[in-house]
This record gives C-alpha cells, sequence and structure tokens, in this order.
C-alpha cells in the first residue's frame, strides 16, 4: 500500500507555526500511519486545537481529537482510524 500524506494549515489565531510533522509533509509511505504527530515552534492549547485527515473525497480519518504528545509540550497528537491507499491530507489549527 502507497499512500502521500499532506499537511496545510488554516488560518492561525497566534503565533504558533508547525516545526515538523511524522509523517513529514509532502511524504510517501508504503504503511499506512496508525497516528499523526505535529511539533510546533510553541506549546499549543489542544482544548482549541484541531486536526482532521481526509483523503481526497473529504472523509476523515481523524480518530479522537488531538492530545499533548507525551512529555513533550511543542507536540501534538492524533489517532487515526485505519487509512485507504491514496492522497491524504492533515488540515489543522492550533492556538497557543
Amino acid at each position: 500500500m502507497v499512500m502521500a500524506v499532506m499537511a496545510s494549515a488554516r488560518p492561525a489565531e497566534a503565533h504558533a507555526r508547525l516545526q515538523s510533522s511524522d509523517p513529514r509533509a509532502g511524504a510517501t509511505v508504503h504503511q499506512p500511519p496508525t497516528a499523526i504527530t505535529l511539533r510546533f515552534s510553541q506549546p499549543p492549547d489542544v482544548a482549541i486545537s484541531s486536526v482532521e485527515v481526509v483523503d481526497t473525497e473529504g472523509r476523515s480519518f481523524t480518530a479522537a481529537t488531538p492530545e499533548p504528545a507525551p512529555g513533550e509540550d511543542e507536540r501534538v497528537f492524533v489517532p487515526l482510524r485505519p487509512l485507504a491507499a491514496g492522497v491524504h491530507v492533515v488540515n489543522w489549527r492550533t492556538v497557543s
């Protein structure tokens, strides 16, 4: 199975910027990820942040709301439902 993951930002409300992601933006992966991790320039407020993973038909594969990654204030962890093969886009909005 091969799929591509793209990251896209919605308009920001504060100054936190996406520094990196796992899988990384634009990556082609051979095994579907079970979660997405996003690292920001500042600790995000996960209570008012959102992350959604969608395919090209707009179907959501996000399994849960964002939560802080264990031991890392600047990272957000998002579990995923099983992904179908194809291109998926990660839409995120965060406030720090």
